[in-house]
């Protein structure tokens, strides 16, 4: 006996779906990757699609990017230093240049998530004052954006923050759906 369901249809500009599929004559035992425990029952097969083919693990790394709950910045250094280091280490080229089209980038990116006001503040650590929570997570979709991902996956992007800053983070996630049509998977823990 089979049943099937579509989770998501067409999402902005790449069809994305996922096809979970219940199978209950087979059982499918898949690892636990966080526990000691050995493996459990899925009664499900899940398949995922982009535009109609079963992505390769470089088409996903090209056209996705993930977001931790957690940043991991370096405290001493600021916003946009950290957004130009991650620019010098994801995109190609290293020629002058490319040096100053990366430089453009990074500006470019910093006004989309209006980091402006905190472009110069460091981003802060248990010894260093920095920027706050919500410049923080913005700082860190803001690395993401840099390689142009058409879908992004945000692990509790609001977690920690105030409904003030989580308002914020939010509104620009959906200005930044709206200008580049880039698909946004949130996880989110609060109302």
């Amino acid at each position: 006996r089979k049943t099937e369901g579509k989770i998501l249809g067409k999402v902005s500009a790449t069809v994305v779906y996922i096809k979970i599929t219940k199978n209950i004559k087979t059982k499918n035992f898949l690892p636990r990757r966080h526990s000691r425990r050995r493996l459990f029952f899925s009664p499900f097969i899940i398949q995922v699609y982009f535009d109609g083919v079963v992505p390769t693990k470089s088409m996903v790394k090209k056209y996705t990017a993930y977001i931790q709950q957690q940043d991991c910045f370096f405290g001493g250094s600021t916003v946009m230093e950290t957004i130009l280091f991650a620019a010098m280490a994801k995109l190609p080229g290293s020629t002058a240049a490319d040096v100053i089209e990366k430089k453009a980038k990074v500006k470019e990116v910093i006004g989309q998530l209006n980091l402006q006001r905190c472009a110069n503040t460091y981003m802060g650590n248990r010894l260093i004052r920095g920027v706050s929570g919500g410049e923080m997570k913005r700082t860190a979709v803001a690395c993401a954006l840099l390689c142009s991902p058409q879908c992004m996956f945000l692990d509790e992007p609001t977690s920690g923050l105030d409904s003030a800053m989580a308002q914020e983070v939010i509104v620009n996630l959906r200005n930044l759906q709206m200008k580049q049509g880039c698909t946004f998977v949130v996880t989110i823990h609060q109302p």
